[in-house]
């Protein structure tokens, strides 16, 4: 039993890197993303983008059975850090 809790604990902390990695990843696209459109002269925000996301995000919570407040609660933060983010890299 306990080496099962443990191999379970180990996969969490694989899951985890992974999670850390993918974000790493979208911040650096959306720092791409935001120097693009400070180039083009577009608003870092796209209000029809993220309505898009949102509807995406739900079907993505329903497909895999995980509550939508959750999933909203927690890309709420990471997209309003995404947008901090870029503006710091634009106007550094």
């Amino acid at each position: 039993m306990k080496k099962d809790i443990a191999s379970m604990r180990k996969k969490i902390n694989s899951i985890d890197k992974k999670i850390i990695s993918l974000l790493a990843k979208r911040f650096q696209t959306t720092r791409n993303i935001g120097q693009s459109k400070q180039k083009i002269g577009l608003p870092i925000v796209d209000i029809p983008r993220e309505e898009e996301m949102k509807q995406l995000r739900k079907h993505l919570a329903n497909k895999y059975h995980i509550d939508i407040h959750i999933i909203e609660s927690i890309f709420q933060e990471v997209i309003e850090q995404s947008k901090q983010d870029m503006l710091q890299h634009i106007y550094r």
